[in-house]
């Protein structure tokens, strides 16, 4: 068996795995299906599929996945599938990307005592993918978007809720504590156990799509939620393709042969109501239509004889229905061609990393009893992420200077033009990792560090010109060292025969290349480090008179006071030098972040051109100016 993180990286899982369980009526994100996630470094294709169980959901998951076995088909009544599954391949059609397919669990399940987690499973669906494919049974009819609108109205035989055909209020006529209701009007029976179940005949379960709004939040803060907040979902809901499973209809409209695609916008016209029919009749068709702009529909003719359909894995292409075999194709490679790599609000392309944190975000969500909040998710991806984008313009800085900079530079003006275009990349490789960075929190962590590294490069360049010219000195002067211990100055006139073999090794240090910009000042400590020899020299030398002594000593002291005014003025250089380059370096990180605000400002106007709400207004560009 490979491990999870072999399977992630060869991006080739043998098979699917639980992402996320649905037992004993709660949501579990599996650590193992996660894991893999997180070591998906490419962009993922996000492909969910949801729908009523046993609709032949797999079937279709496994033939996006080219294989004949996979996922779970379940031939029994029961839903085969529970929770939801992952199975992550190699796009066919795009290099460089990995394909996810999740298949969910089947709705409306009537062994399950409480179906609350099918409006979350949808829910999680929907916020996951990057394509969502619902699938159903025959036609697009009434019965069908019922389907969507009350996934429990005719698969609970416990109840029978008569939808479009009772009257709510009519109901609440009756006593409370009534456990039995005829309604010859309707010619309809109903048989109840408790009050439990005429709470469902009242108030029948939620819809899958109409409570897409109440499931989801946009925003984190209640001021920004609401009616409004379902405006911001097309930002981020995925493109929506209906699949049409035993289709047998003629696909016509008044006689006139229409597409699959023109027969689903047909069907989500609105119907015209009356007095008669149900408020929400149309809720489910407006829904679709307000949520999902992008939509596709595949119709599938039964692909075999009925008594071979709970064998459909085993069958091989050949004893299929040749028009389903080609509707499958066109569908596959429909979904190839045309589905999206998965994005986030403002443009942030997902991978398997920000994947996994998406799904262990919203399934914490659920948990807590709090609903799933998109803009909480991309804020928590952007701790993380904006923390990797540091970590990573770091690596290039420090990659990038020891490959690009030699050290010592002859002058620190040498080592800042060399430091400079290493540190604009790093904070352009920071700025296209990173996104959300509120209150440039990241930005300026980025620019601590930097500087930090800055500074250190700075004095390594210091230490290492200080250790080479240390060497230098001793190789220099090591003779001359020598002879002084042999006493071949302790003469008359031997102090100035020592000078003159000191200027001339003087000249030749100085001649030396590569010594770096610590070259004059351990010339200087060096020969402070051998004052009290050089004295010892002068004053022995009795060749000399006393006035010629006393001119001598004073042009040492003035040699080591110009020397030392000179460090000085160096020390001050370098401060200027260095205060310079943080307003360069300043300079760039706003020059950098007013490009990357103007292409996030880009990309919000685009986003708002594709919403279908008018009432949207496009902010102004507002530039942030920050302090380091």
């Amino acid at each position: 068996h490979k491990s999870t993180m072999e399977m992630a990286s060869e991006i080739n899982m043998p098979g699917p795995v639980c992402l996320i369980e649905n037992s004993g009526q709660e949501l579990v994100a599996n650590q193992e299906a996660l894991d893999i996630l997180y070591f998906i470094k490419q962009p993922v294709v996000v492909v969910a599929i949801v729908g009523s169980y046993r609709t032949g959901k797999s079937y279709l998951m496994n033939k996006l996945a080219g294989k004949q076995k996979g996922f779970s088909l379940g031939s029994t009544e029961p839903s085969h599938t529970k929770g939801i599954w992952m199975w992550c391949v190699p796009h066919p059609q795009k290099p460089g990307h990995t394909l996810v397919l999740l298949d969910t669990e089947g709705l409306g399940d009537v062994a399950k005592e409480d179906n609350q987690n099918d409006c979350w499973i949808f829910a999680l669906a929907v916020l996951l993918s990057s394509t969502l494919i619902y699938n159903s049974l025959e036609a697009i009819n009434q019965e069908a978007m019922d389907q969507l609108q009350y996934p429990l109205s005719t698969r609970n035989q416990k109840t029978l809720f008569a939808y479009g055909t009772l009257s709510l209020p009519f109901f609440h006529c009756f006593h409370p504590d009534l456990f039995y209701v005829i309604v010859t009007a309707c010619s309809i029976s109903m048989t109840l156990t408790s009050n439990i179940e005429l709470n469902k005949l009242l108030y029948p379960h939620p819809s899958y799509v109409t409570e897409l709004a109440d499931r989801i939040k946009s925003k984190s803060t209640p001021e920004q939620c609401g009616i409004d907040d379902s405006a911001n979902f097309v930002s981020f809901f995925p493109n929506f393709v209906w699949t049409l499973r035993d289709f047998s209809l003629e696909l016509e409209d008044n006689g006139k042969p229409v597409s699959p695609d023109e027969y689903l916008e047909n069907s989500l016209a609105l119907k015209k109501e009356t007095d008669k029919t149900p408020e929400n009749l149309n809720d489910s068709r407006l829904c679709i239509r307000k949520f999902f702009p992008k939509r596709k529909c595949f119709v599938f003719v039964r692909p075999a004889q009925k008594k071979y359909l709970s064998k459909l894995e085993t069958i091989p292409e050949e004893d299929l229905s040749e028009e389903f075999v080609k509707q499958v194709r066109e569908f596959t490679s429909y979904i190839f061609s045309s589905a999206n790599v998965k994005i986030l609000s403002g443009g942030i392309i997902v991978n398997g990393t920000l994947l996994q944190s998406l799904v262990a975000t919203y399934v914490n969500a659920i948990r807590s009893g709090e609903l799933p909040c998109v803009e909480n998710a991309v804020l928590a991806l952007a701790q993380i992420e904006n923390s990797a984008a540091v970590q990573k313009a770091i690596e290039h800085y420090e990659d990038q200077v020891n490959h690009k900079v030699q050290l010592p530079t002859e002058t620190l003006q040498e080592l800042l033009d060399l430091l400079r275009p290493i540190e604009n990349e790093a904070i352009e490789i920071f700025m296209k990792n990173s996104f959300k960075d509120v209150d440039q929190k990241f930005q300026r962590q980025l620019n601590d560090l930097l500087e930090a590294r800055r500074d250190a490069v700075v004095k390594k360049n210091m230490d290492v010109s200080s250790a080479h010219c240390l060497d230098l000195l001793q190789d220099v002067f090591g003779p001359l060292e020598e002879e002084m211990k042999q006493g071949t100055f302790s003469k008359p006139g031997g102090y100035y025969f020592f000078l003159q073999r000191k200027q001339a090794l003087e000249k030749n240090y100085n001649q030396a290349p590569g010594k770096g910009l610590q070259a004059e000042k351990m010339l200087k400590m060096y020969f402070e480090s051998k004052k009290s020899v050089t004295e010892t020299l002068l004053k022995m030398d009795q060749s000399l008179t006393e006035k010629e002594k006393k001119i001598e000593e004073e042009r040492i002291k003035a040699e080591a006071a110009e020397a030392a005014n000179r460090e000085l003025k160096e020390m001050q250089k370098k401060h200027q030098l260095m205060m310079e380059e943080k307003k360069k370096s300043y300079r760039e990180h706003v020059k950098q972040l007013f490009e990357k605000m103007l292409q996030e400002q880009e990309q919000l106007i685009a986003e708002q051109q594709n919403l279908l709400f008018p009432k949207v207004k496009v902010p102004d560009c507002t530039i942030l100016i920050f302090r380091f």
